[in-house]
């Protein structure tokens, strides 16, 4: 049987890597999304010009 301080570290760790996961996923999508904004800015203003 485990014990609970066992599953609480556990947890914890588990949380930790969901929280990194998620941080590098939002920084990817972050970047991703900032590059198409960009792209199409020059595009916008390629098509004014």
């Amino acid at each position: 049987m485990v014990s609970i301080s066992e599953s609480s570290k556990q947890r914890v760790a588990v949380h930790r890597v969901l929280r990194s996961l998620r941080l590098i996923w939002l920084g990817y999508l972050g970047t991703r999304l900032g590059l198409a904004q960009r792209q199409l800015r020059f595009q916008l203003r390629a098509r004014l010009l």
